[in-house]
Formats: structure tokens, C-alpha cells, sequence
């Protein structure tokens, strides 16, 4: 395996452990039934800043996780 595709691997696992803990430290946008029944709990209409960053920082996150792993897979076939 050539360093470059270690390389690819190793930042393609880094970002996936930050999706996940991104998504995991979201709140989400409906409470379910539970909410409906017994009231939402309260919150901004646009929400909070922690959780428009969490957004953006998944969304780059998700990005940059797709164009390594493509790049992995191609490092994989062609160099490999």
C-alpha cells in the first residue's frame, strides 16, 4: 500500500469520527409525537449558533469525507 493511500485512509477514518460526533451533538428539529403531545421544548425560530456551526462543520466534514474516500478509491485502483 503506498503512503499516499495510507494517508487517504487515516484522514477518510478522522473525518468520519467527526461526522459522527457533529452529528451526534445536534439537536433535533422536532421533538417526535412526544414533543407534539407535551410541547415542544423552547428554542429560537433559526436556532442557536452552536447548533447553525454544527451544521456548516457536517456539511464541509461530509464534503471533504466524500472527495477522500473517492480519491482513496481511485489511489486504491490505480496506484495500488
Amino acid at each position: 500500500m503506498h503512503f499516499i493511500t495510507r494517508v487517504l485512509l487515516g484522514l477518510g477514518i478522522f473525518l468520519s469520527l467527526i461526522i459522527i460526533i457533529c452529528v451526534a451533538k445536534q439537536q433535533t428539529k422536532s421533538e417526535g409525537l412526544s414533543g407534539t403531545i407535551g410541547g415542544a421544548r423552547g428554542g429560537s425560530f433559526r436556532g442557536t449558533r452552536e447548533d447553525e456551526f454544527l451544521a456548516r462543520v457536517t456539511r464541509v466534514t461530509g464534503v471533504a469525507w466524500f472527495v477522500t474516500y473517492l480519491l482513496l478509491a481511485f489511489s486504491w485502483t490505480h496506484l495500488g
